[in-house]
C-alpha cells in the first residue's frame, strides 16, 4: 500500500475506520497486494490532490484579473459619485 494510496483512502472514508478498512477490503480484491493512488482513485472515482491543486490554481490566475476589473469598476463609480456631489454642491 502506498503512502499516498493510504492517504486517498482515509480522505475517502472522511476519517471513518469502518469505511476505510471496506475500502482496502474492495481495493485487494481489485487489485491485489500493491495498491497504488491511482488504484484508489479509479475504483472509487476520487479526483487526487494535485489534480484539485492544478484546477485551484488554473481558477486563481484566471479570476484574479477579473477582481482587478472590479476593483476598478468601483473606484471609478466612488469617483465619479464624488465628481457629482461636487457638481451639486
Amino acid at each position: 500500500l502506498e503512502e499516498k494510496a493510504a492517504y486517498a483512502i482515509a480522505k475517502g472514508a472522511d476519517g471513518g475506520m469502518r469505511d476505510a478498512q471496506s475500502m482496502l477490503d474492495q481495493l485487494v480484491a481489485f487489485c491485489g497486494d500493491h495498491i497504488t493512488e491511482e488504484n484508489v482513485l479509479d475504483v472509487f472515482g476520487f479526483t487526487s490532490r494535485e489534480k484539485v491543486a492544478t484546477l485551484a490554481i488554473a481558477l486563481l490566475g484566471c479570476v484574479a484579473p477579473f477582481f482587478g476589473s472590479i476593483e476598478f469598476l468601483r473606484q471609478s463609480h466612488q469617483r465619479r459619485l464624488a465628481a457629482e456631489g461636487a457638481l451639486v454642491s
